[in-house]
């Protein structure tokens, strides 16, 4: 399942609100696609420089609060699903979605 932008955020007096998810709602979530996404956006950082991975574990514990490394978790679902599910989304949505090339040489 994809959410739009709108789905994804409430505006309210100019500031981010979590979005009322329903145990119903949360079922229909595809975990690996909501992993591949954030990872995706992670190997970017590091693939242009912009930051390394120890820095973008700190930030992703502190800012999203994950209780396990970002990347040890996108080992556990398997490096090869995370970039089949990118590339099927890059397929269906754009080149947005195309899996960053530290993922690819990392399956």
């Amino acid at each position: 399942m994809l959410f739009t932008r709108q789905q994804l955020r409430c505006i309210k007096d100019d500031k981010y609100e979590r979005i009322p998810l329903t145990e119903d709602l949360a079922q229909k979530c595809n975990p690996i696609q909501l992993v591949a996404n954030i990872l995706n956006n992670a190997a970017w950082l590091v693939t242009n420089k912009a930051s390394d991975i120890q820095e973008i574990e700190k930030a992703a514990q502190l800012g999203l609060g994950l209780k396990k490394p970002l990347f040890e978790t996108a080992k556990e679902y398997g490096i090869s699903n995370i970039v089949k599910e990118l590339e099927g989304l890059a397929s269906k949505h754009g080149k947005f979605y195309e899996p960053d090339p530290l993922l690819v040489s990392m399956k």
